[in-house]
Parts: structure tokens; sequence; C-alpha cells
């Protein structure tokens, strides 16, 4: 009898520390990949709020509620509302169609016609006449995944943004909802009253209206012409920066510069390192290595090694100095140049 309980003792025994061992196995496991478990505790299962008609279809899938008729989910902060909707429950899911609006903190606001809601990652996937409103901001496009968790929206196959007075064009597009920095690429076109600008990649701070500005970039109006391939333009105080070979064109004058800084309300205009300013109508070229441009009336001051050219046929007039300065005469019609230290003028 003795032998036989001793025997139940080390069988009993035998069979905790099989338990603890894999337990403790089990743990390490969880240990070893702590963030998927996390996250899977963390995320918040989907609420049904409100629908008018409620029932469960197991046609469409295990578990599946079909909800008709002011639709109404909540998850975390978030608010959906639409006509009708599909909701997987064991996937925290929720397909979505007509008139539906996702709303949070009473500042971001999504509409569109199809959705696909993936409440695990809060992943929304706006598709058919797709609008965010992000205050001041609003983004059409037709195709939009916005990630909750990071605050981003993604749009493929083409999308316009309002910003006040800017209406920005591209193929593809991020806007970051909490920055408000949205970022374009491919056929970027900015429309303004006084400008139009196009340009492949484009930054663009929508509560400050800067434009930063990569790779080729025009920006057009009935004044002037400018380009560079590389700078910023500030839509509301109408200044810019350009830099890497910039030029502007106004009438028949060009700025060229490695760098150039322009004022479009004052007409003034900056350029450092290998400045050029051509004046077609009276075939003048000056240069040097620092210039400062006004546009009306017609104003140009350089310094650093400045050098005036008049081409005349096979034969033309030069003259360098360590300053030169272009004015128009009292007629307005002809040009005064002043040259200042050590002048040097020869044909």
């Amino acid at each position: 009898m003795i032998q036989n309980r001793l025997s139940r003792v080390k069988l009993l025994m035998g069979t905790r520390l099989r338990s603890i061992v894999f337990t403790a196995i089990s743990c390490s496991g969880v240990l070893s990949c702590p963030y998927p478990a996390m996250a899977q505790r963390q995320v918040q299962q989907i609420e049904i709020m409100h629908a008018a008609v409620m029932e469960r279809d197991e046609s469409i899938g295990p578990g599946v509620i079909k909800c008709l008729g002011a639709v109404q989910f909540r998850q975390e902060g978030m608010i959906m509302d639409c006509d009708s909707a599909y909701y997987y429950s064991g996937e925290n899911r929720v397909n979505a169609w007509s008139r539906i609006h996702i709303y949070q903190a009473d500042t971001l606001h999504l509409y569109g016609d199809l959705l696909e809601y993936l409440g695990n990652i809060k992943l929304a996937k706006f598709r058919e006449n797709v609008v965010l409103i992000d205050r001041e901001t609003t983004l059409h496009t037709d195709y939009l995944d916005f990630d909750r968790v990071n605050d981003v929206g993604y749009y493929i196959g083409g999308g316009t943004i309002n910003s006040g007075d800017n209406v920005v064009e591209s193929r593809t597009g991020h806007y970051y909802s909490h920055t408000k920095m949205a970022h374009f690429r491919d056929s970027v076109v900015v429309t303004n009253p006084q400008y139009t600008i196009h340009c492949d990649t484009m930054r663009y701070q929508t509560e400050t209206g800067i434009a930063y500005f990569e790779g080729p970039t025009e920006i057009v109006s009935e004044d002037n012409y400018i380009y560079c391939e590389n700078g910023w333009y500030d839509t509301q105080k109408n200044i810019s920066q350009f830099n890497r070979h910039a030029f502007l064109r106004s009438g028949q004058q060009t700025l060229r510069g490695d760098s150039m800084y322009y004022e479009r309300e004052t007409g003034l205009g900056k350029a450092f390192d290998n400045v050029e300013l051509f004046d077609a109508k009276q075939d003048i070229l000056l240069r040097g290595m620092k210039a400062y441009y006004i546009e009306d009336p017609q104003y140009a001051l350089l310094t650093d090694s400045a050098r005036f050219i008049q081409i005349d046929g096979k034969d033309s007039l030069y003259v360098h100095a360590d300053t030169l300065e272009s004015v128009l005469d009292t007629s307005g019609l002809y040009k005064i140049l002043k040259a200042y230290y050590r002048v040097k003028i020869f044909r």
C-alpha cells in the first residue's frame, strides 16, 4: 500500500513538473515576441452603435452580421456612419456601402461610397468619390487608404487637394493629418489665381502654405517665368527661394544664379553665385557673384567680379568693376550703367 502511494505521488509530481515546464516554455514563447501579443490585447473591438435592421447571415461568412439603415459603428474615439454594412466580428472588420462618413476629434472627416475597415490595424480603405476634410484642407480622390494609427492617408490614380487659394493635383500623394503636411509625386500641378506651378515632386504644408520642390520645377504667371530644380515657395507671403539651375524671366530680361530669392509682391530678386542678368532688348549682359534686382522700375546691382557686356555685332563693349549698377534714365527708355572701383573698359 505504501509503495502504491509513493508511485502515485511520483506520478503527480511528474505531471506537475511537466505542467510547470510547459507553462515556462509557453511564457518564454510569449516573451520572445511581445509586440504582436501586446498589440492584439490593445486592439478594441468594433462596436455596433445603431442599425435599423440587424441579422446574422452565415451565407456571407461565419458570424457575419448584416446591418441596414442608419448604421453606426464606433472604435476608440472613431465614429463610422453608413447606409449598410457587413460586420465580420471574428475578424474585427467592416465592409460598408453608400454615404459613408468617418470622423474623429471633430477635425478629420472622411467620406466615400465604398469602404473596407480593418479594425485590428485601424486601416480604412475608401473607394469611389472619396473626400477627406481636415479643417481648411479638402482632398478629393477615388482611392484612399487612411492609417488611423499614424494619421496618414495615401492615394493613387490621381487626387486633388484644395487649401486656401491653392489647388494641388498629382497622380499619387500622402497626407499627414497630424503635421498637416502633404507629399505629392508624379505630374504635380499647383493652381493659384496669380500663377501655376508644375513639378515632379513636392511637399506642401497646408497650414503655412509653403511648398517645397524637388526636381525640375516651373512657375508660370502673366508677368514672369521661373525655373529651378530645388527650392521653396511661400504661397501666402509670395516669397520664394530657388536653387540649382535657377532662373527668372521677366519680359525680355532673364536673371540666373546658383540660388535665387524672389518676392512676387515687390518684384525684388536676389541671386548668388554665377549670376547672369541678360537684357534681350538692348543686348546687354551683366555677370557677377551677387545680384540685387527690381522688376519695376528696372534696377540691377551686381558685386564681386562684376562684368558688363554690350553685344555689338562682332565687337562688343566690356566693362569690369567691383560693383556695377544699372538704372533707367528719366525717360524710362534707356539704361544708365554706373561702375565703381577698379573700373576697366575695353573693346
